[in-house]
């Protein structure tokens, strides 16, 4: 029994050692704290999360709730608009086809003559004296207009009693503002009325003594009209605009212009000025040639040089892919040796076998 108890136990043992799934050597306390901690850190972020969570869903809530109550809010006063429109507009009498469906259709059936209008047979009688056939038709008219307009003041009615009960709880707030509106009314009013008589004042003072300082001005444009008229200033003679005791000087309420001389005088500075204009123009077209030359031939030095470092930069690019393909075909080189020669020996099956073959 003792041997067959040592040969279970070993076997036992060898199965737990052997075994990487069930082996089992110390107890690794820094990897299980870890463990621990990093689990209660996700614990506290998951709680953290689903709260969160929460929140955003609960503000989404009342989000969601309060857009729901403004749709139907909106969408009762839209059917009570609607409704009002109904009732105010669109009743049945005022529709095309009411006479199709009008209950009392047969009520408002005419009889076979009911006005002095109507043909009735040869062998009828046509009309008879003193008779009214268009009463009842006429009288039915006034009826149904009386009732249109009792309908349209009850209408009416409503819709100030409706408006009454708005205005209700504004009016016992506004009934001060509105006694103060009208004292400061009356006031500017007095102030109105008091500035309007001074404007009226002013306007007779101002009207009147336009009509004087149009009488002045009149009185004075006949006394310059006349002295020009008997004067020298409307004469042709240039010699009225000489200046009596400087021969040098003009006088300008008198001058009727230059003389031939001093207009030739003019017209030759013209000339003058014209011919140096063209001749600073064409010294500016020289310039402005000159420098377009020199502009064209920069540009055509830049072209060349642009030209020449085009060259240089695709030799310098020829030369590096060669030099890569001379690395590269040498790299490859190497590794097929390193695959073919260095690498041929493939381990076996036997290699493998030989370790962890006994217990100890």
């Amino acid at each position: 029994m003792g041997a067959d108890q040592r040969r279970r136990s070993e076997k036992f043992r060898k199965r737990i050692i052997f075994n990487p799934k069930q082996r089992q050597i110390g107890v690794d306390i820094g990897t299980l704290n870890q463990q621990v901690h990093e689990n209660h850190l996700k614990r506290i972020k998951n709680a953290v999360y689903e709260k969160t969570l929460a929140e955003e869903a609960r503000k989404n809530d009342a989000l969601a709730l309060s857009i729901e109550q403004q749709k139907k809010q909106s969408m009762r006063d839209q059917c009570k608009q609607i409704d009002e429109f109904r009732l105010s507009v669109q009743r049945p009498e005022n529709s095309r086809d009411f006479d199709l469906f009008d209950p009392n259709l047969k009520k408002k059936e005419r009889p076979p003559r009911i006005s002095r209008y109507d043909i009735c047979p040869v062998s009828g009688i046509q009309r008879l004296d003193g008779e009214d056939l268009d009463y009842d038709s006429r009288m039915k008219k006034q009826k149904q207009q009386v009732h249109d307009v009792l309908l349209q003041q009850i209408l009416e009615q409503r819709m100030q009693r409706i408006n009454l009960q708005k205005a209700d709880h504004d009016w016992e707030s506004s009934i001060l503002e509105q006694d103060n509106y009208a004292w400061k009314l009356h006031l500017s009013e007095m102030d109105d009325r008091k500035k309007e008589k001074w404007k009226h004042e002013k306007a007779w003072q101002k009207q009147e003594s336009n009509r004087q300082q149009k009488i002045k001005d009149e009185y004075e444009n006949r006394k310059d009209i006349e002295f020009h008229y008997y004067g020298d200033m409307l004469t042709e003679n240039p010699s009225v605009a000489k200046h009596p005791h400087q021969s040098n000087r003009i006088l300008t309420d008198r001058w009727k212009g230059m003389t031939k001389e001093q207009l030739q005088d003019i017209y030759r500075g013209q000339v003058y000025q014209m011919e140096n204009n063209l001749f600073r123009k064409e010294r500016e077209q020289l310039k402005k040639k000159e420098w377009d030359e020199f502009i064209l031939g920069q540009q055509k030095r830049f072209q060349l040089l642009d030209a020449a470092e085009k060259r240089t930069t695709q030799e310098f690019c020829k030369r590096l892919e060669l030099q890569n393909q001379e690395i590269a075909q040498q790299q490859k080189q190497y590794r097929d040796y390193f695959n073919k020669v260095i690498n041929s020996n493939i381990p076996s099956e036997r290699y493998f076998t030989q370790f962890n073959t006994s217990a100890r």
